[in-house]
């Protein structure tokens, strides 16, 4: 697990190194131009993929099947 944290976090620190080199396209008024949120948004993919591969735990499939039942009956 330790091996998996380190490997997200240097890909974070990429990321975070990434976007500061492409941050001076910004747009006057602050606004950040299509580039810069493109850099950004793949970025981010790159960081949180290997969380959206890991399986849903147990307890939250528990706890959305409850919730589910509830909402059901009631309806």
């Amino acid at each position: 697990m330790a091996d998996e944290s380190q490997g997200s976090g240097a890909r974070r620190d990429k990321a975070e190194s990434k976007m500061r080199q492409v941050a001076g396209g910004k747009a006057e008024g602050g606004k950040v131009d299509g580039r810069v949120q493109g850099e950004i948004g793949k970025q981010l993919r790159a960081v949180y993929e290997d969380v959206v591969k890991e399986p849903v735990p147990d307890r939250f499939l528990e706890l959305l099947k409850k919730l589910e039942e509830s909402t059901g009956s009631k309806n």
